[in-house]
This record gives structure tokens, C-alpha cells and sequence, in this order.
């Protein structure tokens, strides 16, 4: 990503009421076989990110190329891109403020149980696709060299 900016386009009897931008001036590289942690409070851009990656969304301005080719603009790029998201369709969502902290002390295998009696084998592929360990706490962050616990 290079300069990328993005806000969501809010009007009211044809004026623009949106607040600032959500993303603002996000210089980033991404390379191959890397894992990326993201992490943040809750408003700070995470997923709204996932989905520019995704297609979902586009910049406001900047742009993010993939192999020096504007991956938002240029379609022959649709078939490297990839977004697995359960949001695409209806669902609930909750709502918690920007300044609420998430410190839920559960496990990932409890994060997992409806995907594990919808989808059993997808649970199966993820958890080896991702290297899950299903006793990782949602409320610690693991040091990737050591696994140690912070």
C-alpha cells in the first residue's frame, strides 16, 4: 500500500456528513509467505483494511499494487485475489464503543464450535492451513519465535 486513505462516503440531503478518514496516509509491504498479526481497539481500521485487501472496499486515494499492477482498478488481478470473509451476506453484529477494551479470557476451539458443527472439514483445513492451536487464549498475543505467552 502506498499513501492509501479510505473513509466511509456518508450524505444526508445530498451533503457529505462523513467524519474523517478511518485509514489515513497507510504505507505498508506485504510479502510472500508472510504471516501478519493485525491487531488494534475496536474502530481502528482492521477490518475495514481485510476488505480493501479483499476488493471489498476501495481507497479513498493512495493505491495498492500487486506485482507493480493496481490490484483495485486492474480486473486482471481478480483471480489472485482471494477474501474469506463471513460477512459478505446477513449476519448479526454486535457493537461495542471505540474505547471498550476486548479482554475475553476463551479459547480458540471456543471461538470455533459453530464452525465445527457447520463446517467440520473446513474447521480441519484451517486449523492446519493456519497452524491453530485450539488452547491459544483470544486475550494473550503469542511471541512467534518462542510461543511464549505475554
Amino acid at each position: 500500500f502506498e499513501n492509501l486513505e479510505f473513509k466511509y462516503v456518508e450524505t444526508y440531503a445530498g451533503i457529505d456528513i462523513s467524519g474523517g478518514p478511518i485509514l489515513k496516509n497507510l504505507n505498508v509491504q506485504f510479502h510472500a509467505g508472510q504471516r501478519i498479526l493485525l491487531v488494534g481497539g475496536n474502530g481502528a481500521g482492521k477490518s475495514t483494511l481485510l476488505k480493501m485487501i479483499g476488493g471489498k472496499h476501495l481507497p479513498t486515494s493512495g493505491c495498492w499494487e500487486l506485482g507493480h499492477r493496481d490490484s483495485f482498478r486492474d480486473t486482471m488481478l481478480n483471480n489472485q485475489r482471494t477474501m474469506a470473509t463471513s460477512d459478505w451476506g446477513n449476519r448479526s453484529v454486535a457493537f461495542a464503543s471505540h474505547s471498550a477494551a476486548y479482554s475475553a479470557d476463551i479459547a480458540v476451539e471456543e471461538m470455533m464450535v459453530k464452525l465445527q458443527q457447520t463446517y467440520p472439514d473446513r474447521r480441519a483445513d484451517l486449523l492446519k492451513c493456519l497452524r491453530i492451536d485450539l488452547s491459544w487464549r483470544m486475550h494473550k498475543v503469542l511471541l512467534p519465535t518462542t510461543c511464549e505467552r505475554i
